[in-house]
């Protein structure tokens, strides 16, 4: 015969214990979530003098301007030409400690 009792508890038992490659899979689909929402926390939009070598994806350093001071990933740049040449970048902080 049968014991139902113990075999409800059983199945209970192993729904309960999840496995360590779940829990780090959550884990890490949680952070990359987190990164992916604080990396527009801090951006930025800037209009300089011309200049050719920057282009969307280069790293730029923003100083003197306080707790805005930091490393910045260019994620859009137009260059004009008229009245002078200018470089208007918009970007957003690199993360760091992940």
């Amino acid at each position: 015969m049968l014991d139902q009792g113990n075999s409800a508890n059983q199945v209970i038992d192993d729904f309960l214990d999840i496995r360590a490659d779940v829990r780090d899979q959550a884990l890490q689909q949680c952070k990359t979530s987190l990164r992916e929402k604080n990396k527009h926390e801090w951006t930025c939009e800037l209009e300089i003098m011309g200049n050719t070598e920057i282009v969307s994806g280069v790293t730029f350093e923003v100083q003197g301007f306080g707790i805005f001071d930091g490393k910045y990933l260019c994620t859009q740049v137009i260059h004009k030409l008229g009245g002078g040449y200018t470089t208007k970048i918009k970007g957003h902080r690199v993360l760091n400690g992940y």
